[in-house]
């Protein structure tokens, strides 16, 4: 329902009663000056210090893609660039494709990075080059399915759910860690069974560790579900991060179960197998110290005990922030002033110490 007021001009804005004296009406015309006015001016965006310019601002929708919406302005500009009077351009100065661009950069990076080191540590722990290649192709696998999921589930690939991907890059071989570990196990020290196929051997030590396996990467998973219960602007920004997480591990347990049992009966082959040098390295020096721990369970205790005390008084002496900084690499100044003060000579003063106001 629409209600047309009954002021139309300056004039019924003059005739409108104040007051009646003595039978006579005080209208507002009577008391005040009546014309158009404006609001009081408080700021002016200038370009290099050389004159003011008009600034306008493209802000895209919650959920739209931040890529496609930048390629999109910029199409639309080149159009409106030619319907322009002569002397007046378009010239952007800040590009968020740039913040974008190095964002997905980064994020890249961190995954082939992280990707590559867990190969590595793979193939110094496990000892056998075979069992880390099957591990290490569950990171692919995982990735792609965790994409999968996130398009189902309408969650874009933002700056902060492929974070949170290169968050659990190093836990989605957890679970495909241990299965093949177990194959292996099985492979070398069931040699006798020859009737046995090396495809039952796989069965069984898949299903032994079926159970722990789940345990273990559900406690992760739920490790990051409460952040699905942040609201406003913190759940905007963790809720990607939680669920992208969970998706990820969600995924490499699937497979785990799935795909690596199979690629193991493929690739890796029945025989005795003997523990790498750096872990037998590792078991040399744990296992005295281990040893040592058992016969004097009382200075254990006292040591955690003691380290726990000292953790817990450093704790307010450390930064803590919930919110992330972001570090876009552009500049963008922004003063504000008091509204008593005069914007001529506030701008005046600015650009005689900036060559750009």
């Amino acid at each position: 329902m629409r209600v047309n007021g009954g002021v139309n001009s300056l004039d019924d804005l003059r005739h409108i009663g104040v007051k009646a004296v003595d039978g006579v009406v005080v209208a507002v015309g009577d008391v005040a000056r009546v014309e158009l006015g404006e609001m009081t001016r408080y700021g002016a965006v200038t370009q290099d210090g050389k004159g003011e310019a008009v600034q306008g601002l493209v802000i895209g929708l919650k959920g739209v893609n931040a890529g496609e919406l930048i390629k999109n302005v910029k199409t639309k500009l080149t159009e409106v660039q030619a319907t322009l009077p002569k002397g007046v351009t378009i010239s952007p100065f800040y590009d968020r494709a740039q913040l974008v661009d190095r964002a997905v950069g980064t994020v890249s990076k961190a995954l082939l990075e992280a990707a590559v080191l867990v190969v590595i540590l793979l193939i110094l722990f496990l000892g056998n080059l075979r069992a880390a290649i099957v591990v290490a192709l569950i990171l692919p696998l995982s990735v792609l399915a965790t994409f999968v999921l996130m398009r189902q589930f309408g969650l874009s690939a933002n700056l902060m759910s492929l974070g949170g991907l290169a968050i659990a890059i190093g836990l989605l071989v957890d679970a495909a860690v241990v299965v093949v570990e177990n194959i292996v196990a099985h492979l070398a020290h069931d040699p006798e069974n020859a009737s046995e196929t090396p495809l039952q051997h796989v069965l069984w030590a898949t299903q032994e560790v079926a159970s722990p396996v789940t345990s273990g990467i559900a406690i992760i998973a739920i490790v990051f579900l409460p952040l699905l219960t942040l609201e406003g602007l913190e759940g905007k920004l963790f809720s990607p991060v939680a669920l992208t997480i969970v998706f990820a591990l969600a995924a490499s347990l699937l497979l785990a179960f799935t795909v690596i049992p199979v690629l193991a009966s493929m690739l890796l082959k029945r025989g005795a197998h003997e523990d790498p040098w750096l872990l037998r390295k590792a078991q040399g020096l744990y296992t005295p110290m281990l040893d040592r721990a058992l016969a004097k369970p009382k200075i254990v205790y006292l040591t955690a005990g003691v380290l726990m005390l000292a953790a817990v008084g450093v704790y307010p002496l450390i930064g803590k922030t919930f919110m992330p900084t972001m570090d876009e690499g552009d500049v963008l100044v922004q003063l504000e002033k008091l509204p008593s003060i005069s914007w001529k000579k506030r701008s005046r003063r600015i650009c005689g110490y900036s060559r750009r106001c």
